[in-house]
């Protein structure tokens, strides 16, 4: 329960926000929104099985199922950023990529990088395709950064808006996270670092405790004034203004026919001639 304090800080801010009439800014953090909510259950009716300790089998399947789930959500979650960074809100990419991933996910289901210390002979395993999809996804955010600052270095339009920046800064603070959260156990492992929990339950801590609610952090930092302003500064997508007219110039005439000295304008498009008797 060392951990409870991340998840407990970041939920009290989404109530929080929810009180405050703002979960607006939830709007684009809609896919981890659910997740984060499939995980709750999950770890609650894991916390309620272990203190329980059911026999039924149906029950036990069904356990196992949300095991799974906790074990491989930061395959999930790395899946979903490397999507949203390339396709952004598409639905029907997002669902054609996901499922090409899950397929991934069942080819090389135990597909492993070992690490061996030889003095003291300790094993330390890292999956080999979430670890290859982090590499790809830092890949990724970096190529994203550098064609955004390409595009305004030369006046292009960089296609920044709301969707596509609390795209870019989630995807920002998840891959930071796991990418620090990776550099940490390999630092405990070479220090021979001694804890209550082996270094193999990191990865399910950080898919239980943090990797859940990160997304609220992420939408907090969208919606800071500076970035806020950023975004509206390169989000070309403005209300249609009122279009100009092109003006043309009539003749008032007097009841005599004679023509004054002075002109008015009207609207081209409206109107071709107009004679106004006095």
């Amino acid at each position: 329960m060392v951990h409870m304090w991340f998840p407990v800080m970041l939920l009290g801010l989404y109530v929080h926000k929810i009180v405050k009439k703002e979960s607006y800014k939830f709007t684009n953090f809609l896919t981890f929104h659910i997740l984060m909510h499939i995980s709750l259950i999950s770890f609650v009716a894991l916390l309620f099985v272990y203190i329980v300790n059911p026999v039924y089998h149906p029950i036990q399947i069904g356990i196992l199922t949300l095991n799974l789930y906790s074990i491989y959500h930061s395959f999930l979650t790395y899946c979903i950023v490397f999507i949203q960074l390339v396709f952004s809100q598409k639905c029907c990419n997002i669902l054609l990529s996901l499922m090409f991933f899950m397929f991934l996910r069942a080819a090389f289901f135990a597909t492993v990088i070992v690490i061996l210390k030889e003095s003291t002979g300790d094993i330390l395993e890292f999956d080999l395709l979430e670890t290859g999809l982090l590499l790809v996804n830092i890949v990724t955010l970096v190529s994203v950064a550098a064609r955004w600052k390409w595009k305004i270095s030369r006046f292009k339009d960089p296609n920044i808006n709301q969707i596509s920046a609390s795209n870019f800064v989630n995807s920002t603070v998840t891959i930071g996270f796991c990418l620090l959260f990776h550099l940490l156990t390999l630092f405990k492992f070479s220090v021979n670092f001694k804890s209550t929990f082996p270094l193999t339950s990191d990865k399910l801590i950080s898919n239980i405790y943090y990797l859940p609610f990160l997304w609220i952090l992420s939408s907090m930092i969208t919606h800071l004034p500076p970035i806020q302003a950023w975004i509206k500064k390169y989000d070309v997508a403005e209300e249609p203004g009122v279009p100009e007219l092109q003006m043309t110039q009539i003749s008032v005439e007097n009841n005599l026919g004679g023509v004054t000295a002075e002109d008015s304008s009207v609207p081209y498009s409206t109107l071709e001639e107009i004679n106004i008797s006095t």
